[in-house]
């Protein structure tokens, strides 16, 4: 009977200790990942589209003006013919 009660004891402990969790050492903590690496020509070439990118966006918000009527809020309006809208927002796209 002694040994059934110790048993249960041990059993009841077992079931309220938690589990224990492992730690990583502090070194791989704070590793950051290594940053991709991209060829010179490559770098070049996204450092264009990114400067041509950039003008576009430039000419389209030159070309945003606020409109206030007289009757209604006021609202913005691209200031832009239609097929150079287009062509604007196609590119970037």
């Amino acid at each position: 009977m002694v040994l059934a009660l110790y048993i249960a004891h041990v059993n009841a402990e077992q079931k309220l200790k938690p589990p224990l969790i492992s730690r990583k050492p502090e070194e791989d903590l704070f590793k950051f990942p290594k940053p991709e690496t991209v060829s010179k020509y490559e770098y070049h070439l996204l450092k264009g589209q990114y400067e041509d990118y950039k003008r576009r966006c430039q000419i389209l918000i030159g070309s945003v003006e606020l409109v206030e009527p007289l009757i209604g809020g006021p609202y913005l309006k691209v200031n832009m013919d239609v097929c150079d809208f287009n062509n604007l927002k196609a590119s970037l796209k």
